[in-house]
């Protein structure tokens, strides 16, 4: 998300318009994904829990926190945000 935008900037010097000839999808849904022109098309993911969980993960490893504490979701799931860059 953070170098999408400078990307869509580009293109019309290079003779592209997106989404007309160049789609464009970042990854993250940062604030600059929504503010971008055109609006940018991005993968949303669950920063906030993966923090979370990796922060109990290494809590459990180095002993901080019992084992029995240690998270067992690994998997995360992700959410296509369209918006106009796709």
């Amino acid at each position: 998300d953070l170098r999408a935008p400078g990307a869509l900037r580009l293109l019309p010097r290079r003779g592209r318009a997106g989404p007309e000839d160049v789609r464009l999808v970042g990854f993250d849904d940062l604030g600059v994904a929504e503010s971008a022109e055109p609006a940018l098309t991005t993968v949303a993911s669950p920063v906030v829990r993966m923090s979370q969980v990796a922060g109990e993960l290494l809590l459990c490893r180095i002993g901080a926190l019992p084992r029995h504490r240690e998270p067992q979701e690994r998997l995360f799931g992700t959410r296509l945000v369209v918006r106009e860059s796709a």
